[in-house]
């Protein structure tokens, strides 16, 4: 039964240790650096390492929402649209792909009955001064790499935000 509720990092230490779906160690060492919980965030791409783009959203990601929601602080999901983009794949085919996993991940969680979260594309939010700004002082070996760590540290800046 999920009963949504954790608001300290005591409780969310103790879910993280009791929840088979969830990596303990990394998990544990990720909330160590945080002094309280504010908000939740993770992304979905919409590609993985093959020559074309995902044909469906992968299941783990049930399993992300649920663990999500027995936090009671806002919640976020990035698709990572222009992240896909960084890798080649045309513009179109990407922004027809990111709107079905935008609107099928909204439904999801309203038809689970479930508050509190917020669909979003990184195109909504890489435009915007402090991300720009991010991804210039960020060097990674690859841009897609660069986008995913200017995502964790925006997240971090505007809600507040542990990640996945």
């Amino acid at each position: 039964m999920l009963v949504a509720g954790i608001t300290s990092k005591k409780d969310l230490a103790r879910f993280i240790i009791q929840e088979p779906l969830v990596e303990t160690k990394l998990s544990l060492a990720g909330i160590s650096r945080i002094s309280e919980v504010n908000a939740l965030y993770f992304g979905v791409g919409l590609c993985n390492g093959v020559p074309m783009l995902s044909a469906g959203l992968p299941v783990d990601v049930l399993s992300m929402i649920f663990s999500g929601e027995q936090l009671d602080v806002p919640k976020h999901i990035l698709v990572a649209d222009t992240h896909a983009i960084t890798n080649g794949f045309d513009a179109q085919s990407v922004d027809r792909l990111a709107g079905q996993y935008q609107e099928t991940l909204q439904r999801a969680v309203e038809n689970l009955g479930f508050s509190g979260w917020k669909v979003t594309r990184s195109s909504e939010i890489d435009q915007t001064p402090i991300y720009r700004e991010l991804l210039r002082i960020i060097e990674a070996s690859h841009d897609y790499i660069r986008r995913e760590l200017a995502d964790m540290r925006w997240f971090n800046q505007e809600h507040e935000g542990i990640s996945k």
